[in-house]
């Protein structure tokens, strides 16, 4: 490409609102430009880059037997959700219900087309298993536009879809594939850690995120700083808390007017918050359900939807809870009608707590559980907080900031057998079939790019992902000797298949430069009067400060440093 012919410019300095590095960045080398808030265009080299982050994909994926598809748009997750069908079909899905996450959700409805082309395809055992992908736009339901290119409004990523006839291939494949999908980042040059996904999963994981720690990440995650645990915020496990040993006291009901919150009520009753009972009252499936947890913690509704098995619950009204013998701000699971209780495990350690009395104005003192009120159901529902202790090893858990870049997971045969998509074993008895699914952000990999190589002048593009190989300047092109030498070496690179950026511009050699820099080819090969006085080119890699001139033969040598990387 010849830059005098490139659509597009480069900018001495990013627009205002420019965030991240990769934002200013983006927009200074000319690689795309913002039309609205989440609203992007990528001009052609940032079109190209995204290419060749596809490339890499579609290759890792192709090499592991998959079949590319397209498959058509379909119903947004909120039409699913309101038909009643969104539970039913996809109670896998429900784990990846917290807001921060939707919009890298594996194919809501996609999986169903796949479910639909398996029913119509695959009869036999002999077909399987199978693989299918496919690269597209997908639209985000994130409502956040800021960050730039980690919460566009519509964003390219790869989707997969496996088959299998039962789950132990599956989980093979899965392993497969989730080591492709590290290929990828490690080509790309990127060190993202594989989190557990999967809310509520104590001995085996079935969900995986690969999150690029980052500050400017929008992506929260949990990681432990003694061994290698790592989970994602929703899913993130603590190790339980430690049993209270203390003599049951006697209830007493104490006057506590205004203290509806617990914060309130630790400074009215000078008690620290972790000597409190916090209920919150749900509604799902038209039943009031009481949650409680110390008065510390805080209810993770990721965890808790996985709980419920739904995602499809609201704070109950006060007419809801007036029927059922409470009243807001001073509720607690005492002497409750017809409610399901449902308390985090640090309820069941303490010993004598202060719980609301189910009257305005009113809290108990040293309420103690099975005493005085039944639980239903003992569950992890605390989210995770920074120094809690992890579950495997007892060290300190942090929190901390990331881009995620892809996901994946084994729903196994949830889905086939909610549709009734079956196949024929060896025996000819119908089994239903088992999928794994795979997602991965092409704009937010190229964000994570971005934001881990670059330097003060501009980018620093690994040489898997870089928008084309070398960047070609010729200085003084008005000197018929440096033009021709130019042009022979232009069409000489691209015939070795060297992706080349032809700077032809009849502008200065610093303008020259300071563009070469900042777009951040992994190689800069100059002609000028002088190299070729000295017998060659210039040659520069970017990641290296050093540059000499060399023949045009050893740039043979130079190049083919260069290409197998991207073979």
């Amino acid at each position: 490409m010849r830059f005098s012919q490139l659509f597009g410019r480069t900018l001495r300095e990013a627009p205002a609102g420019a965030e991240t590095a990769a934002q200013r960045l983006a927009l200074r080398a000319g690689l795309l430009r913002w039309l609205a808030a989440g609203v992007t265009a990528y001009l052609p080299l940032g079109s190209q880059a995204l290419s060749r982050l596809a490339n890499l994909v579609q290759a890792e994926w192709a090499a592991l037997g998959g079949q590319q598809v397209t498959l058509p748009l379909v119903q947004p997750v909120e039409l699913w959700e309101r038909s009643g069908r969104y539970d039913a079909l996809r109670p896998d899905m429900v784990r990846f219900r917290d807001e921060a996450h939707r919009d890298l959700t594996a194919g809501m409805g996609h999986q169903e087309a796949v479910m639909e082309l398996a029913r119509s395809e695959i009869s036999s055992h002999h077909q399987l298993p199978v693989f299918l992908f496919q690269m597209g736009t997908r639209i985000s339901r994130r409502t956040e536009r800021r960050g730039g290119l980690l919460s566009l409004a519509a964003y390219h990523a790869a989707h997969g879809y496996s088959l299998h006839a039962d789950g132990a291939d599956m989980a093979a494949f899965y392993g497969r594939l989730c080591a492709a999908n590290e290929a990828i980042f490690e080509r790309c040059a990127l060190q993202p850690l594989r989190a557990e996904a999967e809310v509520g999963a104590a001995d085996s994981c079935t969900a995986h995120r690969w999150l690029l720690p980052h500050q400017a990440g929008p992506d929260p995650f949990v990681r432990c700083q003694a061994c290698d645990y790592t989970a994602i915020l929703p899913a993130a496990r603590m190790a339980g808390p430690l049993p209270e040993e203390a003599e049951e006291l006697p209830l007493e009901e104490v006057a506590t007017p205004g203290a509806e919150t617990i914060a309130a009520l630790a400074e009215f009753l000078h008690v620290p918050a972790q000597r409190t009972l916090k209920v919150v009252f749900y509604t799902v499936r038209g039943r009031v359900v009481c949650v409680a947890i110390r008065g510390d913690r805080t209810v993770d509704e990721a965890k808790l939807a996985h709980v419920l098995g739904s995602a499809d619950f609201y704070p109950s009204t006060e007419d809801e809870l007036t029927a059922v013998g409470t009243v807001g701000g001073y509720g607690s699971p005492i002497g409750l009608r017809g409610v399901r209780v449902i308390a985090d495990r640090t309820v069941t350690a303490a010993r004598n707590l202060v719980a609301g009395a189910n009257k305005a104005g009113y809290h108990v003192r040293n309420v103690n559980t099975p005493r005085d009120f039944q639980i239903d159901l003992v569950a992890d529902l605390a989210r995770v907080e920074e120094g809690d202790r992890c579950p495997h090893c007892g060290g300190r858990l942090a929190l901390q900031a990331g881009i995620e870049l892809a996901r994946a997971a084994m729903p196994g045969s949830r889905l086939s057998e909610a549709l009734n998509v079956t196949f024929l074993d060896e025996q000819g008895q119908a089994r239903p079939l088992f999928l794994a699914t795979c997602s991965l952000g092409l704009d937010r990999l190229l964000a994570a790019v971005i934001e881990t190589h670059h330097d003060e002048q501009g980018i620093v593009w690994p040489a898997a992902c870089a928008p084309y190989h070398v960047h070609l300047l010729g200085l003084n092109l008005n000197t018929p000797e440096v033009a021709e030498q130019a042009e022979s070496l232009y069409r000489d690179l691209q015939a070795r298949g060297a992706a080349v950026l032809y700077d032809d511009r009849q502008v200065s050699a610093g303008v020259k430069f300071n563009d070469a820099d900042l777009i951040g080819l992994p190689l800069r090969v100059t002609v000028s009067s002088r190299s070729l006085q000295q017998g060659g080119v210039e040659v520069k890699w970017r990641h290296r400060p050093e540059r000499e001139v060399v023949s045009l033969q050893a740039l043979t040598a130079e190049l083919q440093k260069l290409l197998p990387a991207d073979e």
